[in-house]
């Protein structure tokens, strides 16, 4: 039956058929193709611009910014009150005067708010606010540090 079927049809037309489907699919694997091509480009263009603002971020300073906060904070944080501990030895008693926060009692959110005080002492003082600010210079300096671009 199959075979009076393809008699009536001329084999120019089976062969239209068969290359209009071989013609189809390679189509559609070229413009597959196509779009993986379009969206690599486009991926590397969007890491290409990434690591332009990154290269220019970095070139604004921002490694000079780094060493400048650190060394300032650690003069301040731990300079001034050293030289203040050393006047010690000379025979000087300079008067150091520091805040730090008491927290109010209760817990979490449903306690008093932190309470503020302040003393006066001589010598040198390290709160908790230094370690904290040391600790954060130090790991912005060297966490900035570390990232690099391509």
């Amino acid at each position: 039956m199959l075979t009076d079927f393809f008699t009536g049809i001329p084999t120019e037309v089976i062969t239209g058929l068969g290359s209009l489907a071989v013609g189809a699919w390679t189509k559609i694997q070229a413009l597959k193709h196509a779009q993986q091509q379009f969206t690599l480009e486009l991926l590397a263009r969007q890491t290409a611009l990434a690591d332009a603002s990154a290269n220019a971020a970095h070139a604004r300073g921002g490694e000079w910014t780094r060493r400048i906060l650190a060394i300032m904070a650690g003069f301040f944080i731990f300079g001034i009150p050293s030289v203040l501990a050393l006047a010690q030895f000379a025979g000087l008693n300079p008067v150091t005067t520091y805040l730090y926060t008491q927290a109010g009692g209760g817990f979490w959110i449903f306690g008093k708010a932190d309470e503020m005080y302040s003393a006066i002492t001589t010598g040198y003082v390290i709160t908790p606010l230094h370690t904290h600010l040391a600790t954060m210079i130090m790991c912005y300096y060297f966490g900035a540090g570390v990232i690099k671009s391509r």
